[in-house]
């Protein structure tokens, strides 16, 4: 042993009588004198087996963590702490068999170099205590001479970091879940009647007569029916249809009334003009903004507030009708008349007036295509006909054909919205006679406008009836189960397998090149296992040399001498570059 300070002194005095207390054991020394030392396997078995059993941890969480992805929280029999808990555990253990095996190579590799040079006191302190202080990875510069001692350190301090990533790689978030099942939806009951029935929950059939034609059968909408046809009115949209849940979707074919508008003939609006239209060649002290009426369409009534006009076509024989008339646009057609009673002054010879928009609404029988969405808290329909089928009108009715009187019904309701007159002088307004139009929202100064606002609206007071079960189908009445598509955001586990497979990986790497350099140290050691313990380091170095230089009364308490610190042992041992 040599030492590099000038304290150093002669080597120390072993107690001869204390050589000769020591016992010993004759096969030891038979062993030893034949050359047959027992060599131990722990080495490379705590370093392959660390190695297999970090990765099959790691497989293990991998597995866990798969199997729990895309449950719901709620499905998972174990809570969402103990899960939490379990990849925690894992992955310490996972990190705990890595850093075995790296430490193991590593003192493999150590013990080479012991033996193949010599190190201060200082230097193997820092060698030996290196995995459990971090510090003294720089605390010297004699780690640039050992590079696979420092990169083995490095690993071994680093492979803990895995650990505070991999548990995260399962998180819980919402997802979206769709799932589409058969279940029954609202369905309106326009249709199924037995012939005896006097009435339907849309309307009753009685014999009392309207106006324009007494004693035969008329109809009258129910109650909801109105409720309905009005708030689909004044809301613009149909009234809200109850879900099985907050976020679904299905498609709905049905048959029911709607009607279909168009441009009236040229002599009805002809006529309007005439009685409702302004005049504009001289002073205009007013006039008709807006009137709907049925039956007889060739003369557009009048109403005061002691008319009761009728709401329901009872006087064409092909089809109910509904006409209405728009006086708030400007016209680009416009008609001469004369007056009927001429005068001398050419002033009044003859009357430009300004020509109304007349639309006319017919009952049909039509094919609805509905598709609904429910997004919480808004629902959404797409709603077309795919088909107009047989016109619907009153006449000809008998007390015992209750087949059309829902069709009917809604055209009564839709009638009662508009049937009416509304007139402006050059006083102000004059209240609405009957109608509410004006709380309709349609941009009556377009013919176009109007035509598709009514069809729209009566659509509207249509799929409005689903909201009100006396008007759906069940079950006894011809109700069809259809396809329904929900969709729901549980908190479910979410597993990122980059996460867990990017640390391991590098974890795994790593220990793989560690336990690569520590089983080549093994063999070259002549395939003898160390560890970092007293009883190896005392068999490996002259304990008569270094008492040498440690005084007696030196306890080992900190801090190390300098004269010790700079001295320089070799490890006794054996083995092949």
């Amino acid at each position: 042993m040599e030492n590099d300070s000038p304290q150093s002194g002669a080597h120390a005095h072993i107690d001869q009588g204390q050589i000769d207390a020591a016992p010993t054991t004759s096969i030891d020394e038979s062993e030893s004198q034949n050359g047959h030392v027992a060599r131990s396997w722990t080495a490379p078995i705590t370093i392959i087996s660390g190695l297999f059993i970090g990765l099959a941890i790691a497989l293990a969480h991998h597995f866990m963590n798969s199997s729990l992805s895309g449950k719901t929280v709620e499905s998972v029999s174990l809570s969402q702490a103990w899960v939490s808990r379990f990849a925690t555990a894992l992955a310490f253990l996972t990190k705990t068999a890595f850093v075995m095996s790296v430490g193991a190579a590593f003192m493999q590799h150590q013990w080479h170099r012991f033996h193949r040079q010599s190190y201060r006191i200082e230097e193997v302190d820092a060698l030996t205590s290196v995995l459990g202080n971090i510090l003294n990875l720089f605390s010297h510069k004699f780690w640039i001479r050992n590079p696979l001692l420092a990169l083995m350190a490095i690993v071994a301090w680093t492979i803990p970091l895995a650990a505070i990533v991999t548990p995260a790689s399962l998180s819980v978030a919402p997802q979206l879940y769709i799932n589409t099942t058969i279940q029954y939806v609202p369905e309106p009951l326009f249709g199924g009647y037995k012939g005896y029935e006097t009435s339907t929950p849309f309307g009753q059939l009685a014999t009392a007569g309207g106006e324009t034609s007494p004693g035969a059968p008329t109809v009258s909408g129910s109650d909801p029916v109105y409720k309905h046809a009005f708030g689909a009115a004044s809301s613009g949209q149909p009234a809200s249809i109850p879900s099985s849940s907050e976020n679904q979707t299905y498609h709905l074919d049905f048959l029911g009334p709607a009607v279909h508008c168009s441009s009236a003939n040229d002599s009805i609006i002809y006529n309007a003009t005439m009685e409702l239209g302004s005049q504009t060649s001289w002073a205009w002290f007013g006039g008709t903004t807006f009137a709907s009426w049925t039956g007889q369409g060739l003369v557009a009534p009048t109403y005061s507030q002691h008319d009761r006009p009728e709401t329901l076509d009872y006087i064409n024989t092909d089809v109910a009708r509904i006409w209405v008339m728009t006086n708030t646009g400007k016209w680009n057609v416009t008609l001469w008349r004369k007056p009927d009673n001429t005068t001398n002054s050419d002033e009044y010879s003859e009357v430009l007036w300004t020509q109304v928009n007349v639309t006319e609404c017919q009952l049909y029988n039509a094919s609805y295509i509905v598709d609904f969405e429910f997004q919480y808290p808004n629902q959404a329909t797409n709603t077309s006909i795919s088909q107009w089928l047989n016109r619907i009108t009153t006449v000809g009715m008998y007390p015992r054909q209750e087949s059309k009187t829902p069709h009917l019904a809604m055209m009564d309701a839709f009638g009662k919205l508009l049937v009416g007159s509304h007139i402006f002088s050059h006083y102000g307004d004059i209240p609405s006679y009957y109608t509410s139009w004006n709380i309709i929202d349609i941009d009556w100064s377009r013919g176009e406008q109007v035509q598709r606002g009514l069809e729209q609206l009566f659509q509207n007071c249509t799929l409005s009836v689903l909201s009100e079960k006396s008007l759906l189908k069940n079950a006894t009445t011809g109700a069809q189960p259809v396809a329904v598509t929900s969709s729901t955001h549980p908190i479910s586990y979410v597993y990122n397998q980059q996460d867990l497979w990017l640390a391991y990986g590098l974890c795994l790497v790593s220990t793989l090149l560690c336990a690569g350099i520590g089983t080549r140290a093994f063999v070259a050691n002549d395939h003898a296992s160390f560890q970092n313990m007293f009883s190896t380091y005392l068999r490996a170095t002259g304990d008569a040399e270094l008492r040498a230089i440690v005084p007696i009364d030196d306890t080992g308490a900190d801090p190390l001498a300098k004269n010790i610190a700079k001295a320089r042992i070799m490890m006794q041992g054996s083995g092949k570059e």
